[in-house]
């Protein structure tokens, strides 16, 4: 076959054959939805679970925030404020790059920085010169 020959083969494509291409087209895109519908609903499980953990480490830390605390324990509490809340962003911005979040998902997570800002603020006013954690004390 010359060149000429195969390029008006190829221009001469059947009713039929044209069908099974659109349909293939069609199924391929219909997976590939699927499957960004199914990395969609893993990581809003996983955003629901890490915004779980968070929930119950901000409330441990603002409880715990109302007794004395030693210096240690301030540390390790705002260590833990900080890694549960970068988990929830993590899975946050892993929605935002499959497509818009829910609008339910941008509040948690807009409460999840708000109130991470608050309890680590509270936990630096207990920090003292002296050591001292019952100085500046301020009710949680």
């Amino acid at each position: 076959m010359s060149g000429s020959e195969e390029g008006s083969r190829m221009s001469e494509v059947t009713e039929p054959e044209l069908e099974v291409t659109i349909v293939r087209k069609r199924k391929q895109k219909e997976e590939g939805d699927e499957r960004e519908q199914e990395k969609m609903i893993k990581h809003e499980k996983a955003f629901h679970r890490a915004y779980a953990t968070w929930k119950d480490t901000a409330k441990a830390s603002r409880s715990r925030l109302k007794e004395s605390c030693m210096e240690v324990e301030l540390s390790i509490m705002k260590s833990a404020m900080t890694k549960q809340h970068g988990e929830v962003q993590a899975e946050y911005e892993a929605l935002g790059s499959l497509g818009a979040p829910s609008s339910w998902i941008v509040s948690k997570m807009d409460a999840c920085g708000h109130l991470t800002q608050e309890i680590n603020d509270l936990i630096v006013k207990e920090f003292t010169p002296h050591g001292d954690p019952h100085v500046q004390r301020e009710r949680v």
